[in-house]
């Protein structure tokens, strides 16, 4: 109310009809796929977790939620930015040529940033379980670390994808939305009978990751390319980041 004369050319005077079908069919259809979408995304680790509860125990569930908990709450600073400002700047940007520009213009800070502080996470993970839970989660590092490396991937394909809506593209952002779940659920089958209590984290280490990559080749053929220099960026540090991974976990 206070600014109604700055916002006074966008709301008067009053469009007619105010909701028009074809924009409420857009709107409905967009909001349902994003709910079921969100339940996919939600359901698949839950129904994941059963299984990893009924193979290892309360104990290591315990441990497995602690490490989740804890990554979740970095890579969802990340995402809030994102979501939060970002995906504003996109929608503004002007199809393809300008949310192009906009990814480059910011993807060096971003992937410098985010691999940082998981790195740093990544190392301090004993520390900080035992500081946010007991000195007995400790043992949860090496489950944080392939954790972490799951959420990094999240995180990238976020960056990259951010501008899939703005385009239009609702076929990619499907795809996009749903090879995730499903290359998670394919890992943890593979992982399971070998890694142990280690199957779920690296299973969505291993599904998060090749999201990442559809989300690249399906953003690259809408126009959304990375520089060379930038894609060698992201392949160095998810490589480092691996390597980090399975020093922290001790996995051979």
């Amino acid at each position: 109310w206070a600014r109604r004369r700055a916002y006074h050319d966008a709301l008067e005077p009053r469009p007619r009809p105010v909701l028009d079908a074809p924009t409420a069919r857009g709107l409905l259809g967009v909001g349902i796929t994003a709910l079921l979408l969100a339940v996919l995304d939600l359901g698949v680790p839950l129904g994941l977790r059963a299984h990893y509860l009924r193979a290892h125990g309360i104990a290591a569930n315990g441990l497995l939620q602690s490490a989740i908990a804890l990554a979740q709450q970095l890579s969802a600073a990340f995402i809030a930015y994102l979501w939060s400002y970002a995906f504003g700047r996109l929608s503004a940007a002007g199809g393809p040529t300008g949310i192009r520009d906009y990814t480059r213009k910011h993807w060096k800070a971003l992937v410098m940033v985010a691999a940082a502080a998981f790195a740093l996470v990544m190392l301090m993970s004993g520390p900080l379980l035992a500081l946010f839970y007991s000195s007995e989660f400790a043992v949860a590092r090496p489950l944080m670390a392939w954790t972490l490396l799951a959420e990094f991937c999240r995180v990238m394909t976020q960056v990259w994808s951010l501008g899939v809506l703005p385009l239009g593209a609702v076929r990619a952002w499907i795809a996009i939305g749903v090879v995730g779940p499903v290359a998670y659920v394919l890992g943890y089958v593979l992982l399971a009978p070998v890694a142990g209590t280690l199957a779920m984290p690296m299973a969505a280490a291993s599904g998060a990751l090749i999201q990442l990559g559809v989300a690249g080749v399906l953003m690259s053929r809408r126009g959304v390319t990375l520089r060379p220099g930038d894609a060698a960026l992201l392949l160095v540090v998810l490589g480092v980041l691996a390597v980090l991974a399975r020093w922290v976990s001790g996995t051979p």
